[in-house]
């Protein structure tokens, strides 16, 4: 059986999301290769995580500046490399721009909005006392003390209870991740160290409380790929991909574990086919498996 690391690559970043990437650390191995996307795209990443936070928070001054920061960035990045921007590769980065300039219209629409909100509420206020004047009205503020019209008492409010707390989303931020993160990792060092017995442990325990988290579907189906359980595999990168439809790394996976199970080259390449129609990058490992003899 091949070394499961070969049939089923999950390379764990170093960076803060704990996020995984394709392909093989071999590829970015050599230096005559201009580098991945994932690696051009940390810095618009950081600025987007940036504006995300301070949409959050309410401040959308900064996010617009963040989001416009990201946007110079990864126009930057597209213009450095003219020959691979319009090829599936850098789909990704085409997908960050579009969204990236849905976010800033969207902030823009909402203050121009509260705006107009602002000074409609102004303008109906100084047209009634125009309308009032103009047809012998008193206003209830130019009245003498005695003349005003009493005020009536508020009626007691019902003290309302509280809404019962949401469940909290699972792909949300919340203090949890860290030791998500940190289970991640140390999942990670067990398949790193072929100790897949223990990998599939912890990481079935969190797919119980989070099924359909990508990382954790792509490694545990390392981990049974690593103990021969091809099948078992198929059925975690199989709902990886139900539930991520836009990710191209359960279908990468999914052509190795074919290849393993005796499917043949032609199903293996149609889940790689699959993959590179979802931007993935060309896999070099897969293509020479997959070509024709």
């Amino acid at each position: 059986m091949k070394n499961a690391a070969l049939v089923l690559a999950v390379i764990l970043s170093a960076c803060a999301q704990a996020a995984w990437y394709w392909p093989f650390p071999s590829a970015e191995d050599n230096t005559n290769k201009p580098p991945r996307l994932h690696r051009l795209l940390e810095k618009a990443n950081d600025f987007i995580e940036l504006a995300e936070d301070e949409s959050l928070k309410g401040d959308a001054d900064k996010a617009l500046d963040y989001y416009r920061q990201a946007l110079d960035e990864l126009g930057r990045v597209q213009a450095e490399n003219p020959g691979r921007a319009e090829t599936p590769e850098f789909a990704p980065l085409r997908n960050k721009i579009a969204t990236c300039k849905a976010a800033v219209d969207t902030i823009r629409f909402e203050q121009i909005n509260s705006n107009i909100r602002a000074v409609s509420v102004t303008d109906t206020a100084e047209l009634q006392r125009k309308w009032n004047k103009k047809h012998g009205i008193k206003d209830p503020d130019d009245l003498p003390a005695e003349r005003k019209p009493p005020v009536p008492a508020p009626e007691p409010k019902e003290e309302r209870k509280a809404p019962p707390e949401k469940p909290q989303d699972s792909t949300a931020p919340s203090h949890g991740d860290d030791a998500r993160n940190e289970k991640l990792r140390q999942a990670a060092e067990f398949l790193r160290t072929n100790n897949f017995k223990a990998a599939e442990t912890l990481l079935s325990e969190m797919s119980e409380t989070t099924p359909d988290d990508l990382n954790v579907s792509i490694m545990q189906a390392a981990a049974f790929a690593g103990t021969g359980r091809f099948y078992a595999a198929r059925k975690a990168l199989e709902r990886a991909a139900s539930s991520h439809p836009q990710s191209f790394l359960p279908h990468y996976n999914l052509a190795y574990v074919a290849l393993e199970l005796g499917e043949g080259r032609k199903a293996a390449r149609r889940h790689y086919e699959q993959g590179r129609d979802l931007g993935g990058p060309v896999n070099e490992d897969l293509e020479r498996r997959l070509k024709d003899d």
